[in-house]
């Protein structure tokens, strides 16, 4: 059978895009005007690997390629909680993802897998992890974050297309780290440590998971998930101070502190206005992590079979990345 990916550029799709390199007849790949493409610079001499130059904000430019494929990964976004993007995660995370499900209603593939977000799930809280069956309860993030508001809307949609027959897998990442991630699409706290700047931490929480595991649960969705269902793929629920400690043992960079929430705010407030769209923090970004966003992915270890690989060794890799690649996005590190 052949597959048609959209995101294979970006973090978590480079990663799929190699997990399944070998298990198709044909591979198409959207890649957007401007994408960096060194995270699939290795498909070159590959005969199977295509690549499509379309735009999900111009259906003309990829529908013909999603007819000729039996397999859609979607994975394609904007992973962007500074206000200054706010236009752009509409554009790139819900205008994006429903022309491509408005076009997968006309070509009827077999199976679908859908990159869905934690925002348009729920959270959980430090002493009760959420699981798929979680009551949304962001409306409050999602009226101060248009990256949250994007990704409800977007994922709403998709959800009542597989309400009625469209066959959607859901596949939820939980907070990615690991190698390649060129757009600091979630490892900014990895570079953060590198630079000696996480000397504080404060009262939250998150699920830290490695991005190849994500890539494998995705590759299972869709070679076992129900159509319909929801899995979430998680890792790791760490508090801040435990997951910094963690980086401490890479990086050197030891957490002495805790600092209150409305510090960290305003030091995301003040990081954003002074350093724009290049802060390592913004004020959204501190609001999240005033937070905790604990998960239980036990749903899709018993049903895929999925397993996640030692904390320690995602942590170690993220790092070693990073100072091997000393640039990113025409920046030093």
């Amino acid at each position: 059978m052949n597959a048609f990916v959209t995101g294979a550029t970006g973090f978590i799709g480079s990663h799929l895009l190699r997990r399944i390199s070998e298990e198709y007849e044909k591979i198409y790949l959207l890649v957007r005007k401007g994408s960096l493409t060194e995270n699939i610079k290795w498909i070159e001499g590959k005969d199977n690997i295509f690549i499509v130059k379309g735009d999900l904000l111009e259906p003309s430019t990829f529908i013909d390629y999603l007819s000729r494929c039996e397999h859609i990964y979607h994975t394609a976004g904007f992973v962007g909680t500074n206000r200054a993007f706010k236009d752009l995660v509409f554009k790139l995370n819900y205008e994006a993802s429903v022309n491509l499900l408005k076009a997968l209603e006309k070509v009827k593939p077999l199976k679908i897998v859908y990159l869905a977000s934690i925002y348009a799930l729920g959270k959980g809280e430090k002493d009760k992890p959420a699981d798929e069956t979680v009551e949304y309860n962001l409306e409050d993030f999602a009226r101060k974050i248009p990256y949250m508001k994007a990704k409800r809307m977007a994922d709403g949609f998709a959800f009542e297309l597989a309400e009625k027959g469209m066959p959607i897998v859901f596949g939820f990442p939980c907070y990615c780290l690991g190698p390649g991630d060129i757009y600091l699409s979630s490892s900014r706290i990895v570079l953060a440590s590198i630079k000696g700047l996480l000397r504080f931490y404060v009262d939250g929480g998150i699920n830290v998971v490695d991005v190849r595991d994500v890539a494998e649960g995705l590759f299972l969705c869709m070679k076992k998930g129900r159509a319909g269902e929801k899995y979430l793929l998680g890792g790791y629920n760490l508090t801040f101070k435990e997951l910094f400690y963690e980086l401490y043992r890479f990086t050197n960079c030891r957490p002495y502190f805790k600092i209150p929430k409305g510090a960290v705010k305003f030091a995301g407030y003040l990081a954003e206005l002074i350093f724009g769209k290049k802060s390592i923090i913004d004020y959204n970004s501190a609001l999240i992590m005033c937070e905790y966003w604990f998960y239980n992915s036990d749903k899709a270890k018993r049903e895929l079979g999925w397993q996640v690989r030692p904390l320690e060794e995602t942590l170690r890799d993220s790092v070693q990345w990073f100072r091997i690649n000393k640039t990113y996005y025409g920046r030093r590190i």
